[in-house]
Formats: C-alpha cells, structure tokens, sequence
C-alpha cells in the first residue's frame, strides 16, 4: 500500500508541475501580446499590402498603426487569466500531493468535479448548440462594423482590423459582405470615379494598387471577391471548430482531470486509513512506566 501511496503522490506532483509551466506559458503569451509587439512578423507583411494599396489608389493615410492586441480583443486577457487559475490549481496539486494536507487536497479535488461538470456541460452545448456561444459574438462584430468601420484609409483599430483579417484569412465581413450595408462612417461612393462599392475594398482577393476598384464594385466575382466567405466561420473553424484537433484534445484533458481526481480521492483514502492506523496505535501504546510484554496493561486499555 506504501508502494502505491508514493507512486500516486509522485505522478500528481509531477503532472501537475507540468500544468503549471503550461499555465505560465500561457500568462506569458498572453502578457506578450496585450503589451509587448513580439509578433509583427505575423502580421507585417499583410499591414505593408494594405500601406501599398492606400498609396496606389491616391489616398492620403500612409502608416497603419496596426495593434495586435486591439486586434485580439479579450483574447490576451483571457489567456492570462486562464494561465494564472492554471498554475493556482496545479500548485494545490503539488502542496496537497508533496505534504498531504487534507484540506488542500480537499479543494484541489473539489475544484477538479466542479471544472469536470462544467467542462462537460460547456462541450454539449458547445457542440449540440454553438449558436448560444457565436451569437452574441458575432452581434458584437457587427455591431462594431456598424458603428466604426470607415474603409480601406481608416485609421482606428476597428478599419484596420478588419482590413487585416479580410486579407489575412481571405474573408469579408463577420457573415459576408452584407455586415457593412448599415456601417455609418464607412464611405462608398467616389463621385470623383463614378464609383459606388458594393464591398470593402479589402475584401479583394488582390488589393488594387491604382484607383480601379472593379473588385469591389458590382457585380461581384468570387474570382476577385471573397464577398461570400464570412470571416467568423473561418476563425472559428481553425481555432475550435475542427473537430478532428479539438475533440482529441478536449478528450485527453478530461482523461487527465479524471485521473487527477480518482488519484486524489485515493491519497485521501490512503491518509485517512494512516490516520485511523495511528489512532488504534496510541490506544494499545504502553506508558513509559508499563512493560511492553505486560498483558494486562494491554486490557485494561481496551
């Protein structure tokens, strides 16, 4: 039994000293990307292709202050959120496994059900009923589009961001292109051209480098137009809606929780059974002024 004892408490402690470098990970890539520009060579290149394209077509904004983190929304403060209650429960695991105190491992298994119920409550809804989870997303980004976006020459970080993401993922709009019908401050038509548009001009498979902005006027060509293809849908899809990646991983990440909670109701179990051990030992222990081999001692103790 002392065998398995140490054996569980050794696999606790060290699988959980890896979920807490995970959950550092985590904080820091979240840190990194709400305040510190480490990532520009991700998106460098795009920003560049839209500077070009505003040169060529005349207009007057020349630099896109482009922000990665405006771009991310809350994503990086989820991130380090996350990373942070990551290492908080990984480090119960390791205390509650290392010194055995039963009120740490009490929590620690207590939090483990809670986030197992909640996990598995979140994916049947996630997977039977993601309306619930996109809809009030997607209004969201619409209702931003509708408020803010201003063009291919807009400078605020809805313009931009939705510049880069219709170039970077080949995308227009949340839906489609029909998201920018009710945009505000978004300027369509070019009296100057006699041109009206129909879509951003991001929304190009390839940006105009001239004034000619055929790609975004009627009628629209998917061979030159991504008016279709909604940006959402895409993001969504290569962040958590491949289920050949997320099912996998998901999977294994309730396996784990699981074997973490079974492993600490065990070392509870195990303590428990010590403790009951060493009470029945000082029952039958002999004073210091009995003999050891004196069995009546022994009953009148009992």
């Amino acid at each position: 039994m002392g065998k398995f004892l140490v054996a569980e408490r050794l696999f606790l402690g060290l699988t959980n000293a890896v979920f807490l470098l995970v959950g550092a990970a985590l904080t820091i890539f979240g840190f990194l990307i709400q305040f510190v520009d480490v990532f520009s060579s991700y998106y460098s290149n795009t920003i560049c292709s839209l500077e070009t394209s505003l040169s060529g077509a005349g207009f007057s904004t020349r630099t896109l202050d482009f922000s990665l983190s405006e771009f991310a929304g809350y994503l990086p403060l989820a991130l380090m959120v996350s990373g942070v209650l990551i290492c908080i429960i990984s480090f119960l695991g390791i205390l509650g496994a290392t010194r055995e105190i039963t009120w740490v491992l009490l929590t620690y298994g207590v939090i483990l059900i809670v986030l197992m119920i909640t996990q598995i409550v979140t994916l049947t809804i996630f997977y039977y009923k993601p309306e619930l989870f996109t809809d009030p997303i997607k209004d969201a980004l619409k209702s931003k589009i509708k408020s803010d976006y201003k063009g291919l020459n807009g400078t605020n970080s809805v313009s931009i961001g939705w510049n880069f993401a219709h170039q970077k993922f080949s995308c227009c709009g949340v839906d489609s292109y029909h998201d920018f019908m009710g945009a505000t401050k978004w300027v369509r038509e070019y009296t100057d051209m006699n041109v009206v548009l129909a879509t951003p001009i991001s929304c190009c498979r390839s940006l105009p480098t001239s004034k000619d902005f055929t790609c975004a006027r009627i009628p629209l060509s998917g061979k030159t137009n991504n008016f279709y293809k909604g940006c959402f849908d895409e993001m969504w899809n290569m962040v958590v809606g491949n289920l050949a990646v997320t099912v996998p991983i998901l999977s294994i990440c309730l396996l784990i929780q699981i074997i973490f909670t079974i492993t600490t109701i065990a070392i509870l179990y195990a303590n428990n059974n010590n403790n009951d051990m060493k009470e029945e030992y000082k029952k039958f222990k002999p004073r210091s002024d009995d003999s050891f081999l004196d069995i009546s001692t022994w009953k009148t103790k009992l």
